[in-house]
Order: C-alpha cells, then structure tokens, then sequence
C-alpha cells in the first residue's frame, strides 16, 4: 500500500466523525441557583422507633457538558457526559417522641461535602419544549454526615454516604444561537441506610432520606453551531469539502445523507450547502 493510499484512508476515517458531528456545550451552573434539600431522618433506639423530617435551602454550585445533535439546532438527542452539583454545607434538627409533655430525644443532623453527580453519560431524546427525562440515571450521591443526639439517648456517631444508585432524573434543555440552558432539573429521593456495626450504644438503626429539589438551580454554556456540509471544519462550504467527499466515495466517511455510504445522492446535499 502506498503512503498516498494510506493518507486517503487518513482522511476517510476522520470524516466519519465529521459529517455528522455532533455538538458539544460546556455548561457552569448560574450564580445564585439553590436546591431545597428535605431530610427525613429515621431512627430506632432503645425507646422505640421515630422519625422527622427538616429543610433547608442551600446553595448549590457545579458544572456539565453536554453533547447535543444531530448536527445542529433545533436538537432532537442528549448526551449529558458530565454533571456536577456541590451543595454548600448544612445543618439539619429533630425531635423524636414527642407528646404534650415534650420530645424524649433530639438530634441535630449535619451534613458536609454534598455532592450529586453522574456515574457514566446519559443519553436521552430532547422532547417538546426541550423536556428531557433520563429513566435510568447512574448517579453517585456523596455526603459526609454526624448526629448528636440528646435527651433520653445521648450519643454521637459520624460516617460517609458514597455510593452508586440508579436515579430518575429530568430536566429542561434549551439549545439555540449558540446558548445552551438547562433547568427545571428533578431527581428521585436519595435513600442511605446507616451500618448497624458502626452505631453506638442506644441506637438500633439510622436511615436518611433526602429530596433534593433542584429546580432553583440552572447551568448556562456555549457552542458553536455545526455547518453542514462543512468536512474540514473551516466553517465553509466549498471546493475543499468536495475534494474530501470524492476522497470518501463508496465509503462511510463522508455520509451526509445517512444511508451509510458517500455516493452522488451526498455530493448533490453538499452542493445544495455550498457557500
């Protein structure tokens, strides 16, 4: 094979991610979003079994990328190949067994170090009005945790929420004039079950229950719109992207149309995009 053949082959492969390239946007999440975080906090000790439920509102921060097609807007698919939120630290109050007379124990739960992000890209399609639901969503929720407790157990224990879980998780995804915007963002309740072997004595069973609401915060970023047609990236149409489609004939590598090779049907969509 000569070195001029293996240059073509050069070329035809990297039109294969060209043609119908996708867009990629990196998105920082918007100065001022917040998340209202709701924790139930279950516990079983040695009077019996209680719960309650606090909230706060915390600041959240984070970035993502994002990589939308096909080719440009409107955008029919997502891949959200990362996602970030760090939520600031808080503390959470409880009182558990509680009668006209008073609440035989309470607890103060804090929480650091919060920390919601994805465990592999996600892939959904863009629905009307950009609605966006991933139904499986591997997220890793972190956060570190202490509860004191007083009154009728008096105690205090400490540990690591870090794991991985399946998550329903939506949101909203505006694409367009190079501005990508995602909001209205919504993910299941996050459940973490304490190691009986690392309580003290008194306490039986701990199980934290977060909602975390999500739809105060929004991320913004930039893309650059893809031209189609255009097989060098030099954002024209033109005799270079036609050199390189003769290049492809008979292949994948420069397939506008689809139907998984580069043929006259190509050359007529890319004379229809000439510029």
């Amino acid at each position: 094979m000569t070195p001029r053949t293996l240059g073509a082959l050069a070329v035809i492969s990297c039109l294969a991610t060209v043609a119908h390239a996708d867009t990629v946007s990196d998105l920082t999440v918007d100065p001022g979003s917040t998340a209202n975080v709701s924790i139930r906090l279950e516990v079983s000790t040695l009077v019996g079994s209680d719960n309650d439920t606090s909230t706060r509102n915390v600041s959240v921060v984070g970035t993502a990328s994002a990589t939308l097609g096909p080719g440009s807007a409107p955008f029919g698919t997502v891949d959200l190949t990362s996602l970030d939120f760090q939520l600031s630290d808080t503390s959470f109050n409880y009182d558990f067994f509680c009668s006209f007379f008073g609440c035989l124990v309470s607890a103060d739960l804090s929480v650091a170090n919060f920390n919601l992000g994805i465990a592999e890209t996600l892939s959904a399609k863009i629905g009307p009005g950009g609605a966006v639901t991933f139904g499986n969503a591997l997220f890793n929720p972190r956060f570190d945790f202490s509860v004191n407790t007083s009154g009728a157990v008096s105690s205090s224990f400490s540990g690591v929420f870090d794991d991985v879980a399946t998550q329903t998780f939506s949101c909203r995804i505006d694409a367009a004039n190079g501005v990508t915007i995602i909001d209205q963002a919504a993910i299941s309740t996050i459940v973490y079950d304490a190691d009986p072997a690392t309580l003290p004595d008194g306490v039986n069973g701990v199980r934290i229950v977060a909602d975390v609401d999500l739809s105060g915060v929004s991320l913004t970023g930039t893309y650059s719109e893809s031209i189609f047609g255009d097989l060098n990236g030099d954002g024209i149409v033109n005799a270079a992207d036609l050199g390189l489609l003769i290049a492809a004939w008979g292949t994948a590598g420069a397939d506008l149309n689809g139907d998984g090779t580069t043929n006259a049907a190509d050359l007529g969509l890319l004379i229809a995009a000439w510029t």
